[in-house]
């Protein structure tokens, strides 16, 4: 079986979200092309390392899988 993944874009001055509280913050995701098609998902990581965590889900953040 032939897979294919481009690979994400470096970032170098990463954009820092400051939403104001009681409106909606929306974060839109470009993953790079795949074949098959990969998993993608938000996460976070301290910055002291290098794991990444899945964000939890709950009746406030949601993920929406269509984009």
């Amino acid at each position: 079986m032939l897979t294919e993944i481009h690979p994400f874009q470096t970032v170098r001055h990463p954009e820092v979200h400051r939403p104001t509280v009681g409106y909606p913050q929306t974060l839109h995701c470009n993953p790079p092309y795949s074949y098959p098609a990969g998993s993608v998902y938000w996460g976070r990581s301290a910055p002291t390392s290098t794991r990444l965590a899945a964000i939890e889900t709950d009746d406030r953040i949601l993920l929406d899988y269509e984009g």
